[in-house]
């Protein structure tokens, strides 16, 4: 198992990143918001720096920037985008690849929502032919699109593992896979009693604490339970920390000795 901390890098960031790698942690889990905002002179430097420090970034987070509804671009629906969405993909992909990018996370919750009276299933089939285009962008720089399923809060369509599973098997591409986020699954009450299927999708996962979204400080019923399940299933990739911190770094030194209590031990 590579455990890894999420913490979008960049020239100010790096330095905190070098340090959360030194407390024994495998990898940062970046912000594509980060590799999309940086100047190409910003990305080769922090990709040179990357190098030097030692910083693996195999994963990102938040593969459509944050202010597209602001300007009224959704994934589905009347408001879609194609052109958008094919220009998009064309220059994130190179980018990631600089700095050693090789899983992307779909969440995006807001933005692939269902809109109030649009067809439920011609919204998914939309869904369906992006996912199509991400894994072609994707694959000639070895780069795999994994589908994160979020909590009912904060999307409509997309919210369950199994739900996530289908989205994977209607794309049908071997470069689009699944993630499951520990806060996610327990929010919506789902079962973790996932079916083997699920197991031969899994490429991703994210860990906080189940009650509150922080990192965890301690090995709690849940994340125990949930990763006794990861191990029955035979997951052994990556797993993230994706929640919230009071000190980032003093906080992944605790969270880091939970991890190894839990599948470690």
């Amino acid at each position: 198992m590579k455990f890894g901390v999420c913490l979008g890098v960049n020239s100010e960031t790096i330095d905190m990143a070098e340090q959360i790698i030194k407390l024994g942690y495998d990898y940062i889990e970046t912000n594509v918001g980060y590799v999309v905002t940086m100047t190409d002179e910003e990305v080769d430097r922090v990709a040179k720096l990357q190098q030097e420090k030692g910083i693996l970034t195999p994963c990102a987070n938040l593969l459509f920037p944050g202010d597209m509804l602001k300007r009224e671009i959704h994934l589905v629906g009347p408001k879609r985008d194609v052109t958008w969405e094919n220009e998009y993909i064309k220059m994130l992909m190179p980018r990631c690849a600089k700095l050693g990018l090789k899983t992307l996370v779909f969440g995006s919750g807001k933005a692939r929502s269902v809109q109030d009276g649009y067809d439920s299933d011609k919204a998914f089939e939309e869904l369906v032919d992006l996912c199509r285009r991400l894994s072609v962008g994707a694959a000639p720089y070895g780069i795999t699109i994994v589908i994160e399923p979020l909590q009912r809060k904060e999307c409509n369509m997309i919210t369950t593992v199994l739900e996530g599973l289908k989205l994977v098997q209607a794309v049908n591409r071997e470069n689009v896979k699944l993630l499951a986020d520990i806060f996610h699954v327990y929010a919506n009450g789902e079962s973790i009693d996932f079916p083997p299927e699920v197991y031969e999708k899994l490429h991703h996962v994210h860990y906080a604490n189940t009650f509150d979204r922080m990192s965890p400080s301690e090995v709690t019923p849940e994340l125990k339970e949930f990763s006794e399940r990861l191990k029955q299933g035979g997951y052994d990739r990556t797993i993230s920390l994706e929640g919230d911190t009071n000190d980032r770094v003093g906080d992944s030194a605790q969270s880091l000795s939970v991890l190894k209590k839990l599948f470690k031990d």
